[in-house]
């Protein structure tokens, strides 16, 4: 049953030790062991003048065994063991036996090894293939190349034919194909004998040209392109006036224009213009001088000016006015007559940013600093939008993944500060691998008085309760 123990550290009386087995008293205090013993024999039982002593068995072992008392040190040392003294002293290789005894460790032993020596031999510290190989007549159940060995239809034996077996199969067989039959995109159909005809391409005289080269058979129109009389219509009607496909467009009829057109000045291709008074509402067309007559009395320049003091001239005759944003900072766009000016989705400030009121994230909030995150407040409330236990901390990430050391409080299971590695910072809760231990201060000094005083929270395996006055002891909860 956990509790609260009292530690006992320097300058503690032994009385507050319990000894109710008595292993201490006024004789055995005198006793370096009580009971001593190897492989059952006991070599101490209750005598405080009893010698231990460690000898080597029968002699000729090999095993020597000094004692020095200056250092109260026990040295074992082996020198020679004598071969009979082994289990086994001898190695058999391939049936042969070599004695230890007569080969020495680490001297070279020769031994007999029946190879074929036709095809392998040893040489100094090398097996190796001689010069004339393994042939086939050295495999077992070799393939055997015969002259008189063909191709049939169902050969399935495993001899392997000869190459002029193999010809011979090859040109029968080719043999038997011996037409071509070929059907156009219609119900012609033709049939070509392979071994005394020519199957030949020809293209229709000024639309197809074909050609042969080598393996490639190549079909194009013909230079010049395909002729006005092959094409199903061969010219553009615009308006009443039909152009054929290769001639040039000089002029094109206007339907359709409504009231009075004069030859004042003419425009492209036959369209008809005359000056107009600034009351004419007729549907005329005015010249390009009386467009530029009516503009005189306007500015043809628009000046902008910005808020860092720099400046713009737009001439309206001949350029645009364009309201850029910045990529992540600022974004335009426009529709009608309406510029709208915002911020994108994603904003990047690159330089600082001052807010004079609250800053609300809906989200993730991402502090990245090269040196050191400095917070006025002196204290961080994590978790603050919980109205329910649970855990939090603070993660320190370890690894590329998000995962690291965190040190949280578990506020689901014990109560109490805890660490725990590769944790996800992304995950609500964690389970904690160590605790942290607490020191409580108090009058109290005995178990059960320091686990009232502690209470629920604190009675928890680690923790250390200190007394304030009297004999100043050291509890732990265990």
């Amino acid at each position: 049953m956990a509790t609260w123990k009292k530690l006992v550290v320097s300058g503690s009386d032994i009385s507050q030790l319990n000894n109710d087995a008595g292993y201490i008293t006024s004789v055995t205090a005198q006793h370096a062991f009580v009971t001593a013993s190897i492989n059952g024999v006991d070599l101490l039982a209750d005598s405080s003048q009893g010698t231990f002593n460690i000898v080597t068995g029968s002699s000729g072992t090999g095993l020597t065994i000094t004692g020095t008392a200056g250092t109260d040190t026990i040295s074992f040392d082996l020198s020679a063991i004598p071969n009979s003294t082994l289990e086994n002293d001898s190695v058999h290789i391939s049936g042969s036996g070599i004695s230890l005894a007569s080969v020495a460790l680490g001297a070279t032993a020769s031994i007999d090894v029946q190879v074929d020596d036709s095809t392998i031999e040893i040489s100094a510290d090398s097996l190796q293939l001689k010069d004339g190989g393994v042939t086939f007549a050295k495999l077992a159940d070799a393939l055997v190349v015969t002259s008189g060995e063909g191709i049939a239809g169902n050969d399935n034996d495993t001899t392997i034919a000869t190459n002029a077996a193999i010809i011979d199969f090859v040109e029968s067989a080719s043999a038997a194909a011996g037409a071509l039959s070929v059907g156009g995109n219609g119900s012609t159909s033709t049939t070509v004998d392979l071994d005394t005809q020519t199957f030949s391409f020809t293209g229709e005289a000024g639309v197809v040209a074909a050609s042969a080269s080598a393996q490639t058979m190549t079909i194009s129109l013909v230079d010049g392109g395909v002729a006005n009389a092959k094409l199903t219509n061969d010219s553009i009607t615009f308006g009443s006036d039909a152009v054929a496909l290769g001639d040039t467009v000089t002029q094109l009829s206007v339907t359709g224009i409504t009231g009075s057109l004069s030859a004042t000045s003419t425009l492209a291709d036959g369209v008809t213009a005359t000056t107009q008074t600034s009351d004419d509402n007729s549907t005329k067309v005015a010249t390009t001088a009386y467009v530029d007559g009516a503009l005189s009395s306007f500015s043809s320049t628009l000046d902008v000016s910005g808020s860092d003091g720099s400046g713009i001239s737009i001439d309206l005759k001949t350029q645009d006015l364009t309201v850029g944003g910045t990529a992540n900072e600022i974004e335009t766009t426009t529709s009608g007559q309406t510029v709208t000016i915002g911020l994108p989705d994603d904003v990047t400030i690159t330089q600082d940013l001052t807010v004079n009121r609250n800053l609300t994230v809906v989200g993730t909030a991402s502090f990245q600093h090269t040196e050191n995150l400095e917070v006025a407040d002196r204290f961080i409330r994590l978790a603050s939008g919980s109205n329910t236990e649970g855990d939090g901390g603070i993660v320190i990430q370890q690894s590329s993944d998000g995962t690291g050391d965190v040190f949280g409080f578990d506020g689901v299971s014990s109560d109490r500060w805890a660490v725990a590695q590769n944790f996800d910072g992304s995950d609500s809760a964690f389970t904690p691998e160590a605790f942290m231990a607490v020191v409580l201060t108090g009058s109290a000094n005995t178990a059960t008085a320091i686990a009232t005083a502690a209470g629920t929270r604190y009675n928890k395996a680690g923790n250390i309760w200190t007394e304030t006055g009297g004999d100043n002891d050291i509890w732990i909860y265990s």
